[in-house]
């Protein structure tokens, strides 16, 4: 799992690659200059793109995370209550308690 506390602090969002002779710059909301890469290669371009994006994609690591936190709560809040009537089969139990497990790895 990654450690999002670790980026606490870091230059907020929206990055923009800015492209020219020498490489292609990323650069913050302010302007001021995040990292440069000095190669053409047409990879480097894309990487670039992604390394702009990463304000963006630890938001949505977050928000997923808390989704996820979320789901198991309610689903574990619906099982208990659907396992005391009798209101699924033992199949189903198994099936909702897997899922509760998957939920709780992903979000550790």
């Amino acid at each position: 799992m990654i450690d999002t506390e670790k980026y606490k602090g870091h230059t907020p969002a929206p990055w923009k690659t800015n492209p020219n002779d020498l490489g292609t710059w990323i650069d913050g909301s302010s302007n001021e200059e995040i990292a440069t890469v000095h190669n053409y290669a047409p990879a480097n371009r894309v990487n670039c793109e992604l390394i702009a994006d990463a304000p963006l994609l630890l938001a949505e690591v977050k928000r997923l995370r808390e989704a996820t936190l979320k789901a198991r709560e309610v689903l574990m809040k619906h099982y208990d209550w659907m396992s005391l009537s009798d209101a699924t089969t033992p199949e189903q139990d198994e099936e909702i308690l897997n899922t509760v497990k998957l939920l709780r790895e992903t979000s550790e």
